[in-house]
């Protein structure tokens, strides 16, 4: 009986490790296909979520960004155009 287990060990792995493989091949596929139905703007989110400004510039622009005429989308555009 525990033979027979240990047989499947490696087998089970391998399959692991392929289903593994597989799944992240379709994550990316699917942030791909989200990337080219969104339009180019900095206020869509797609993929994985980064800060849009250093530290710094969260520090120094900060009373900017709590005005409802700029924001943080507002900064980050004068901080991309720069």
């Amino acid at each position: 009986m525990m033979s027979s287990n240990n047989d499947k060990v490696p087998s089970l792995r391998h399959r692991i490790n392929t289903l593994e493989s597989e799944l992240a091949d379709l994550k990316r596929q699917l942030l791909e296909t989200k990337a080219a139905e969104v339009p180019n703007d900095p206020g869509v989110f797609v993929g994985e979520w980064t800060w849009p400004l250093d530290s710094e510039e969260y520090q120094r622009y900060g009373r900017q960004m709590i005005m409802r005429d700029i924001g943080l989308q507002g900064r980050a555009l004068v901080s991309s155009a720069a």
